[in-house]
């Protein structure tokens, strides 16, 4: 008999481990270790609570303040190249009807800025929102530019946007078949004026930036946002006006956006997910899964590391007080060349990491079978071939 261990290599951050069984060999596995270390706080993912999945990512990190709608996060202050969302596909066809809307509160008396840009259409994006104009001119600001486009400038009255330093409701809606764009303030149509030109080909636009200019990276745009949506409708001033009545929390302010049908929603809350996982071992013949064996307990909420040790000589489960130590009792794994063993937890996040996972096997199993079948030979085997009445 001889006991082999083998020291799995460390995955990526936000990756299973898993380990594959030589061809040439035939594990009896008497135990497996591991370690994950979970994260929390802000994530570099931005889910679209939509329902429709259009989700998103804070490419420079994610700054988290409290929501400017009660109960719930925001997006911080964007300074420079800071925070902001990205999402690099269409949200709606930008050819027909839309709206856009989110909270701001600008910071300093500077501007807050939301940007629908075009990828490949020249060095500027090919529109751009500008939610908060500085004083004396406080007003929204629309424009169309860049390559392919005939360009046209729309904004609100000057004054039409408050420079109180507070948070404040904006949108804009747009009917492409009469062109006519109308920007909101706290749930009240305060009128637009087109400068110049004609709005021009829409249908470039394909990914949206919030709270970042792509083509004056280092301008300082700063404001606090929240709770955006867009919509592949021209809500009307009804709808607008009861956004604004439901602020007073998140609840009642989510579930008047959701109503409207968002063709995309960004709470700009997301959060890592901190404590305990629940990683199932699983054991696959290289194609198919033949075994899935669950972590036994609820994931925890105590700060790990985590420690996990699978014991196929153990008839019971047991986890320490804390949660930080989870032994699992598991069948007898005996597992043939081109086996694969390893983790699949369904809640593991994109910074979690697993570590130090180290198998343990047997050849108990592999040496009978090569005593009782002499036509088995260990690794490395040479048979001398001499005929019978040769000298040696």
């Amino acid at each position: 008999m001889s006991l082999y261990v083998v020291t799995v290599p460390d995955p990526p951050p936000g990756v299973d481990w898993t380990t594959m069984v030589p061809g040439y060999q035939l594990w009896d596995v008497t135990g497996i270790t591991a370690t994950l270390v979970s994260a929390s706080g802000p994530s570099p993912n931005a889910l679209d609570a939509s329902g429709v999945g259009n989700d998103g990512t804070y490419p420079n990190g994610h700054q988290l303040l409290a929501g400017l709608v009660p109960g719930d996060d925001a997006m911080g202050a964007s300074s420079g190249v800071g925070e902001y969302l990205l999402v690099q596909h269409p949200v709606v066809a930008w050819t027909g009807d839309w709206t856009i809307e989110y909270l701001t509160q600008t910071v300093g008396g500077q501007y807050g800025w939301g940007f629908i840009a075009s990828v490949g259409t020249g060095a500027h994006p090919s529109q751009f929102l500008q939610f908060a104009g500085g004083p004396p001119n406080d007003y929204l600001f629309l424009q169309a530019t860049g390559a392919g486009l005939v360009g046209g400038v729309w904004q609100s009255p000057n004054g039409s946007f408050p420079s109180d330093g507070l948070p404040h409701l904006v949108g804009v809606t747009y009917v492409s078949g009469t062109d006519t764009l109308a920007f909101y303030v706290d749930g009240v149509n305060v009128g637009a004026v087109e400068n110049f030109g004609p709005w021009g080909a829409l249908n470039l636009l394909d990914t949206l930036f919030l709270n970042h200019n792509p083509a004056f990276p280092t301008v300082g745009q700063d404001a606090y946002v929240d709770e955006l949506a867009v919509y592949a409708t021209a809500l009307s001033g009804a709808q607008m006006a009861a956004h604004q009545a439901a602020r007073g929390a998140f609840g009642t302010y989510a579930a008047a956006v959701l109503a409207d049908g968002p063709s995309a929603y960004y709470h700009l809350d997301d959060t890592l997910i901190g404590g305990g996982r629940t990683p199932n071992l699983q054991i696959t013949d290289g194609t198919h899964l033949v075994q899935s064996i669950s972590p036994a307990f609820a994931a925890v909420t105590q700060p790990g590391p985590y420690n996990y040790s699978w014991q196929p000589s153990s008839g019971s489960n047991a986890q320490t007080a804390d949660g930080t130590l989870t032994t699992i009792g598991t069948p007898p794994l005996v597992l043939p060349g081109g086996y694969t063993i390893g983790t699949s937890t369904p809640d593991l996040q994109p910074t979690d990491q697993w570590s130090n996972v180290v198998l343990w096997w047997s050849t108990d199993i592999m040496d009978l079978l090569a005593e009782f079948n002499p036509y088995a030979y260990p690794p490395g085997a040479t048979l001398q071939y001499r005929q019978i009445g040769a000298s040696p």
